[in-house]
């Protein structure tokens, strides 16, 4: 079993903000997550209440972002 890609840190924003969700919503929350023990592959993504704890929709969005990006994508296994 992978745990990979995981959540590691969920911040509730105070202020005003006008960052969305991947869903539409308002992003109440900043939320980190962590593809690997590996430093600096962590990505924060804003997040409403409903999907503050679902990483699999919240890291599909990042893969995207990632892709658009053309960022490595750390989930693969690329070595032999």
């Amino acid at each position: 079993m992978n745990k990979y890609p995981k959540i590691c840190n969920i911040i509730k924003r105070t202020k005003n903000t006008t960052a969305k969700c991947k869903c539409g919503e308002l992003g109440q929350y900043k939320v980190d997550i962590q593809y690997s023990h590996m430093r600096g592959d962590d990505v924060t993504s804003w997040s409403c209440k409903e999907h503050k704890n679902n990483v699999d929709f919240l890291a599909l969005n990042v893969k995207e972002w990632r892709k658009k990006m053309g960022l490595h994508d750390n989930t693969q296994d690329n070595h032999r």
